[in-house]
């Protein structure tokens, strides 16, 4: 995986399907999930979490930032989840 510095806001904020979204970390603090999952449940707002286009599934995105956000989504059987998407400075037109 690329470094998170190779990439740059697009600003592009929207909603996608949680199975478009690729999480990668193995790890996790239960607590930490438990915590979103509570802010979900209480209808307080979550702020987007951060992905990059996946380098080897076309169309998924991988987790830069929000694997606790992303696993609470899940486990509160959630189909949709909001995004930040970013994409890699060689992709943007002024960088190449």
């Amino acid at each position: 995986m690329k470094s998170f510095k190779d990439y740059i806001t697009e600003a592009k904020k929207q909603s996608m399907s949680i199975d478009d979204v690729v999480p990668w970390q193995e790890h996790h603090s239960e607590k930490g999930v438990e915590h979103y999952r509570k802010k979900i449940q209480s209808g307080k707002s979550i702020k987007p979490i951060k992905v990059i286009p996946h380098e080897t599934q076309k169309g998924k995105y991988s987790i830069a930032d929000g694997h606790h956000r992303y696993l609470a989504h899940k486990q509160e059987n959630l189909k949709t989840i909001d995004v930040s998407i970013y994409k890699r400075l060689a992709d943007v037109p002024d960088n190449k």
